[in-house]
């Protein structure tokens, strides 16, 4: 037997629909508590959904929040509160709510196709059939999440047990096919029977199905991934905010594992810098540099030039350059100043890169772009000795072409 009890997955949200379906459980059958055996039936008759009475069609709604007995309770509710709060969190609260309800009303209608006749009289009750539409949803939105469960195995010389982590897919599609191989083989044994097995198949099914195929489904699925992706950052936000970086920088590597993108890593970086870890901060921003040359990104390329010199002994300019910065991303960087308008900083950064890299393959681009920044700031001295150390030392490059010579003052062709 397997029980899971955690998943693995940092939640971004406070689950609030959730917290609210399990609290109104719980007073449901905390108010039923007084009861006796007789009434305690009479109200699983008149608000419980009995197959034989269909027409009575809001039963299939109240019979959700009816329990028989404590275990039937803490089963259900243990289910909802580690599988319910990711599809929440997905779906949006008013959504995840609407889809809840649907998938407790398919349920019931599944479980009034397949009942058999002896038992169409009995009272189904339960939440089992909604939380089943929980668990299809949260197969097809996080298949490849990890379950934690506890497993227990009965065998003749000693019980075996322990933990196991095992992806959602393999546990989920488990006990969807323990419940169809339930249904199948005890539907016409109400005797024996005593769960709506096909009350969770039916939920099961709509559940994967609705957020799984289908132009509404794709529809759910951008809304789900869009959902997610806004509770983390807000989460992580939160963590910024009370100044718990570590948590942020926890939450921030979780949420970025796959994304690659410049604004991803500047994102990490700020959060290892206020966390005091400047050498995964200086590792982040570096990544965050480079993409955002490749994505051609000057806001980025230039924030994260910044915050990679704010780690050298507190510097904002180019007066000392950072280690890790190759010729390339000092040309990048560089370009991205000036189009951003900050042109004290790119010609800072330029006079720095020809000061390390006085000969390398982007040597005659520095001295260039010096010697252009010059001109439109009208520093001629500055420009003169740009474009005459390009001429003298590199005369037949195509830069070097470029600059011609008028009354003694250059002037680019």
């Amino acid at each position: 037997m397997f029980l899971p009890y955690a998943i693995e997955r940092p939640l971004g949200i406070r689950p609030w629909a959730t917290i609210g379906l399990i609290a109104v459980n719980v007073l449901v059958f905390a108010a039923m508590i007084p009861l006796n055996d007789m009434s305690r039936e009479l109200v699983y008759l008149r608000w419980g959904f009995v197959p034989e009475e269909a027409a009575r069609a809001h039963t299939l709604f109240t019979s959700q929040f009816l329990h028989g007995g404590l275990l039937h309770l803490a089963g259900n509710m243990f289910f909802l509160w580690i599988f319910g709060r990711t599809v929440e969190e997905r779906l949006g609260l008013w959504r995840y709510l609407a889809f809840y309800v649907a998938a407790g009303v398919l349920a019931g209608l599944t479980h009034m196709a397949f009942v058999g006749d002896d038992a169409s009289d009995i009272p189904c009750v339960g939440a089992s059939g909604a939380i089943s539409g929980l668990l299809g949803a949260f197969l097809v939105l996080a298949p490849t999440v990890r379950v934690r469960c506890l497993y227990v195995w009965i065998s003749f010389v000693q019980p075996i047990y322990g933990k196991v982590r095992v992806p959602a897919v393999v546990f989920l599609g488990g006990w969807f096919g323990g419940q169809l191989l339930y249904g199948l083989l005890l539907s016409d044994m109400p005797e024996v029977m005593g769960v709506a097995f096909w009350a969770h198949v039916g939920g099961f099914v709509f559940g994967s199905v609705v957020v799984g195929s289908g132009p509404t489904a794709r529809a759910l699925r951008r809304l789900a991934r869009a959902q997610g992706r806004e509770a983390r950052w807000r989460s992580i936000r939160r963590a910024g905010t009370t100044g718990d970086w570590a948590r942020a920088t926890e939450l921030l590597d979780k949420a970025c594992a796959q994304d690659k993108s410049p604004g991803a890593h500047l994102a990490r970086a700020r959060a290892q810098l206020q966390a005091g870890r400047t050498a995964k901060a200086q590792a982040q921003a570096l990544l965050a540099l480079r993409a955002a040359a490749r994505a051609r990104r000057p806001g980025d390329l230039a924030g994260a030039y910044a915050l990679l010199q704010a780690t050298v002994h507190g510097q904002q300019d180019g007066e000392a350059l950072h280690p890790g910065l190759r010729d390339r991303d000092c040309l990048s960087a560089a370009r991205a100043l000036r189009t951003l308008g900050q042109v004290r900083a790119c010609q800072a950064l330029l006079l720095a890169a020809l000061g390390r890299y006085p000969l390398s393959e982007e040597t005659p681009r520095f001295l260039y772009e010096l010697g252009d920044l010059c001109l439109a700031r009208q520093d001629t001295s500055c420009a003169e000795r740009a474009f005459g150390l390009l001429q003298g030392l590199y005369p037949e490059s195509t830069l070097a072409r470029s600059v011609a010579w008028s009354g003694g003052r250059p002037q680019l062709m």
